[in-house]
């Protein structure tokens, strides 16, 4: 259901084209094998699940065709993901739909900036420098194998936090609370490294 709100969310942020536009061949002929198929389920004249199975093994070829926004109204209107009992044809049909959309919205992201460090910006579904002062929610993720990090912490497995200055974004863990354990004798006593955090995209407020 989270899944679901977020890429709900992510239609609304992304510039909305004409869903009913699809490519063509130089000759002027439709490149898509069941583009009939996709104008039903994008004028929301029917359900995916109405289709028969040999239909829906037809048309999942052709989603690499569609635009990013094409592939979001899809995963938005047409119901949960398909359980293993709903056949293979669909199953196979949502995984390949899952597959380019991630890929559009990857390619998107990447066209849109080359700055290594940079800031996720919903609003227009883009990525920005990260010295554009804008606030923004970051969050590091703990990994779970830090035997420094508290168990009570390492249970959040990640963290947010509202930064003014996201450029300036550093997470520093607690080490452990409990002291080291006394090193076998006749060896030299260690102490942990420092644990690690990675730093990922920040999500931007306004």
């Amino acid at each position: 259901a989270i899944r679901r709100k977020g890429i709900q969310a992510l239609r609304q942020c992304v510039d909305a084209e004409e869903l009913l536009s699809f490519p063509r061949r130089p000759n002027g002929i439709a490149l898509m094998l069941k583009q009939s198929l996709f104008e039903r389920l994008l004028s929301g004249k029917t359900q995916l699940s109405s289709f028969p199975a040999s239909d829906v093994s037809a048309a999942q070829g052709d989603l690499r065709h569609l635009s990013l926004e094409q592939l979001l109204a899809l995963h938005s209107t047409q119901g949960e993901a398909p359980t293993s009992s709903a056949g293979t044809a669909m199953s196979a049909f949502w995984n390949s739909l899952e597959t380019s959309m991630v890929e559009r919205l990857a390619a998107r992201l990447q066209r849109s900036n080359e700055e290594k460090d940079v800031l996720l910006f919903l609003p227009k579904c883009e990525l920005r420098p990260l010295d554009e002062h804008i606030a923004a929610y970051c969050h590091s993720y703990l990994i779970k194998a830090a035997a420094t990090v508290p168990p009570q912490r390492r249970r959040l497995h990640w963290e947010v936090q509202l930064c003014e200055r996201p450029n300036d974004f550093k997470e520093k863990l607690r080490g452990s609370l409990r002291a080291p354990r006394p090193a076998p004798r006749g060896q030299r006593a260690g102490y942990p490294a420092a644990p690690k955090a990675q730093k990922f995209l920040v999500w931007a407020v306004q």
